[in-house]
């Protein structure tokens, strides 16, 4: 059995030049003379020790509430009517006009409609996080399933699969690594649009709102500990999301033909 030599030392080189670049960063203040709101990284790291109050708590939770929600809407809705429409071509002859009309559209721009129809509310703000995710997701799982090679399709059937067992052993496994690429941009996209709603749409919470107000008030401390909260809730869902991407063959199992 070979030692994962390579597995063990990515994430050490990562970390290193993650070092390295805060540290010339860190180094450079040293040289120069920064304006007030020019933090250096050891100022934006005790910013946000200092920021883990209740507030801070009770924000992350407003902002992980609202971008789990939609983003679990969006993907529970994208991924059976991409994999359905790949798959039954009158299905998509009918879906796909709406999806090319509303796939380049700015959906922030349909803020305002949902505002005008659900008020200021978390209903109106998780409704645009769960549109905009659908959108990347659907695409990905679509493709997804539209590349399975045909010929595993014709040996399921020959073998007599029927289509739960042709849709469980054939058709999951091999659009998986698609779909958890599309989870994962639709995961980057729900956080996005959160940040924009609780900002545009006027929520009196959340980490977008301990943002605007920062910057507003020029409490730029709260500012950079709002946006490295933010950060850390990304990198560590997108950590979830890449090891069951890597392990979704796994996960499911391999296709099993014979």
């Amino acid at each position: 059995m070979r030692f994962p030599v390579r597995k063990i030392l990515s994430p050490i080189v990562a970390l290193f030049v993650l070092f390295v670049l805060l540290g010339l960063w860190q180094a450079s203040s040293l040289i120069w003379t920064f304006p007030a709101y020019f933090y250096t990284p050891t100022e934006i790291g005790s910013a946000w020790v200092a920021s883990l109050d209740a507030n801070m708590w009770q924000a992350t939770w407003d902002t992980l509430f609202r971008a789990g929600v939609g983003f679990l809407i969006g993907t529970i809705l994208a991924l059976p009517i991409g994999a359905i429409t790949a798959r039954l071509r009158r299905v998509e002859n009918t879906v796909e006009p709406y999806i090319g009309f509303f796939y380049a559209l700015p959906k922030i721009s349909l803020l305002p409609v949902l505002v005008v129809w659900l008020g200021y509310t978390d209903t109106a703000r998780i409704t645009m996080i769960a549109i905009s995710v659908f959108f990347p997701v659907y695409v990905y799982m679509n493709a997804g399933v539209k590349g399975i090679n045909p010929d595993y399709l014709k040996v399921a059937s020959n073998l007599g699969a029927g289509r739960w067992t042709t849709f469980r052993d054939v058709l999951v496994p091999a659009a998986a690594p698609m779909a958890m690429a599309g989870l994962r941009v639709g995961l980057a996209i729900s956080l996005i649009v959160t940040f924009a709603t609780e900002v545009v749409g006027q929520s009196p919470n959340g980490l977008g709102r301990i943002i605007q107000d920062g910057f507003i008030a020029v409490a730029y401390s709260e500012m950079y500990a709002g946006i490295i909260m933010f950060a850390l809730i990304g990198l560590a869902i997108d950590l979830a999301l890449r090891l069951l991407t890597r392990n979704s063959r796994t996960l499911w199992g391999e296709a099993e033909l014979a």
